[in-house]
């Protein structure tokens, strides 16, 4: 399946002396997401933004610099429900090396305007002078080939000292190349043990991870409710694919007590950011009326959006419920499904 990652803006703290930059508190932590390839490395996502703030020791700002806008919008091809999510969510903690501060400027510049052969410069500069930040950003730039020929070792190698200062974003990463084997011997219980670290500083896609680890015995012993909680906490910070799972616990009982009313509702948010597999699921559940009113109208719907989403499935499914239905109501159906994705899934 495709993830698709949309890239949110978040507001622009400024300051007099420091214009056009993202101030934060000298112990403020920052997300960064990168992300971006489809058939070969395209583009990167870039997602900046103020998450969680800790008590400041001592009055100070960092302002990091950047010449463009980093609401850019791109994707991550994934492979399976096994997914890795190629993303990088990097912590800014303090003031300590002003040179890596002043070094990691320079490559968080270069990386916003993709002059990723600049960027790794001065990215490695910050990375060797102990900046958690730099270190991650330079682990994905050798594990997607941004900048520098592709080198997973290398990539490790660099994700675990950014991983060791707590950064969750390596430690997902770390978590993934350990679930694929990239640039490092295959091993599900030390995919779940760098998954875990970043799930409990409340990373959403490690949350999503420990939550699949749970359902499918990867790397821990099988337990569906430990892995419902864990869906549950990804899906309410809006992972979408985390709201698939949960629907899936309730359609399927597991972990928790089987409700298709509460897997429509997962579903539906699921299906309104975009996942095809959601929409699929809703359209059987409309169509066979289990703990829901039937409605063929509806599932023809989700049918006919899951299948302009790329869902081979859906296709069959669509045409098989057509049979059972009037010219009038495929039209009703097909002209609900229009305005549901023209209205980016407002008015379903």
């Amino acid at each position: 399946m495709r993830i698709a990652v949309v890239a949110k803006a978040f507001d622009v703290l400024g300051s007099a002396k420091c214009t056009r930059a993202l101030c934060i508190d000298s112990l403020a932590s920052t997300s960064i997401f990168f992300g971006g390839w489809r058939s070969g490395v395209r583009s990167a996502v870039f997602w900046l933004g103020a998450r969680r703030a800790y008590a400041p020791v001592f009055a100070g700002r960092l302002c990091v610099t950047y010449s463009r806008s980093l609401c850019d919008l791109g994707e991550i091809g994934v492979s399976g429900m096994q997914k890795v999510l190629m993303v990088l969510a990097a912590s800014v903690f303090s003031l300590v090396a002003n040179g890596a501060v002043a070094d990691f400027e320079m490559c968080w510049s270069n990386v916003s305007t993709r002059n990723y052969d600049k960027a790794y410069d001065y990215c490695k500069e910050a990375a060797e002078q102990g900046n958690a930040t730099a270190q991650g950003v330079l682990g994905f730039f050798y594990s997607s080939g941004l900048g520098v020929e592709r080198d997973d070792a290398t990539a490790f190698y660099w994700y675990k000292l950014s991983a060791e200062q707590g950064n969750d974003g390596a430690q997902l990463a770390l978590g993934t190349m350990y679930s694929s084997g990239r640039g490092v011997k295959q091993d599900d219980s030390k995919a779940f043990y760098f998954y875990k670290l970043s799930a409990d500083q409340g990373n959403a896609y490690a949350q999503l991870n420990v939550g699949i680890s749970y359902a499918e015995g990867s790397g821990v012993l099988q337990n569906y409710a430990e892995a419902r909680s864990w869906f549950l906490l990804s899906a309410l910070a809006g992972n979408m694919h985390a709201q698939f799972r949960l629907g899936q616990s309730y359609a399927l009982g597991e972990g928790v007590e089987k409700s298709n009313k509460d897997a429509v509702r997962w579903y539906k948010r699921s299906a309104k950011q975009g996942d095809a597999q959601s929409q699929l699921n809703l359209g059987v559940i409309y169509a066979s009326g289990d703990g829901i009113l039937q409605n063929n109208t509806v599932a023809h719907m989700w049918f006919n959006i899951a299948a302009a989403n790329g869902d081979a499935n859906a296709i069959e499914y669509r045409n098989r419920i057509s049979e059972s239905m009037t010219n009038e109501q495929i039209a009703e159906a097909q002209s609900r499904a229009q305005r549901c994705m023209s209205s980016n899934y407002t008015d379903c």
